[in-house]
């Protein structure tokens, strides 16, 4: 018994946290416009473009580690407005007004957005649908939130990643763990999740984080088995 406790607890230390500040942030929306040093997700009236989120992060630390989980905390904000209706949203609030944040990967490689494209790129639509267009850039993982501050909330960000197809039957990755063994500068991005068969319904008004500004508090967690 002692010789297998000793096992586990060696096993145990074999693996590795690592927790990534974030380089700079920024919008792209759907008119094909980026800006940088803020992040926001979603519609709102007073911005009348679709807006997705990217949050640079160097890799270098993890860098040919072997990836079993990763999550962001993203710092949010009072300036929010979520009217989305879930019927059967999955993570235990009863509440079916809330915000679904999907978080995908810079980009699917078969919708290729190169880390200087991404962060200062401007004027390319298709820049805003290959990051953010669930059928090309499928999630890997998702969190919800039912306010906009949500102190403390990490963001799911590699689940269907490790069990490798998402939702609707969709390939997910190897894209983090491919990032990470090249290491180096790479985005992770954010965009609202609302169902695709519930576009047309869209609220008038449906959006988290309102322009907040950059800051290196944002962070990229990944636990690695090495």
């Amino acid at each position: 018994m002692a010789a297998l406790a000793l096992f586990c607890s060696s096993a145990f230390a074999a693996g590795h946290t690592y927790n990534l500040s974030c380089i700079a942030t920024g919008n792209w929306n759907s008119a094909g416009v980026r800006t940088s040093s803020n992040y926001q997700i979603g519609y709102s009236t007073e911005l009348p473009n679709e807006q997705a989120d990217y949050f640079e992060f160097d890799l270098t630390p993890a860098q040919g580690k072997t990836i079993t989980s990763a999550n962001m905390l993203i710092i949010g904000s009072t300036d929010y407005s979520i009217n989305s209706y879930w019927p059967n949203p999955d993570n235990g609030n009863p509440s079916h007004i809330q915000f679904k944040v999907r978080c995908a990967a810079q980009c699917n490689p078969a919708y290729p957005i190169t880390l200087s494209q991404m962060t200062t790129g401007q004027n390319s639509t298709i820049t805003y649908t290959n990051m953010s267009d669930f059928n090309r850039n499928t999630d890997l993982g998702y969190g919800w939130v039912a306010d906009g501050l949500h102190p403390g909330t990490r963001f799911d960000c590699f689940h269907y990643e490790l069990v490798g197809t998402g939702e609707g039957g969709k390939k997910v990755g190897p894209w983090l763990q491919d990032e990470c063994n090249t290491g180096g500068d790479w985005c992770m991005v954010t965009y609202d999740g609302y169902d695709l068969n519930q576009q047309l319904q869209r609220p008038t008004e449906n959006y988290i984080w309102g322009g907040t500004s950059f800051t290196s508090a944002i962070q990229l967690q990944i636990i690695t088995s090495n």
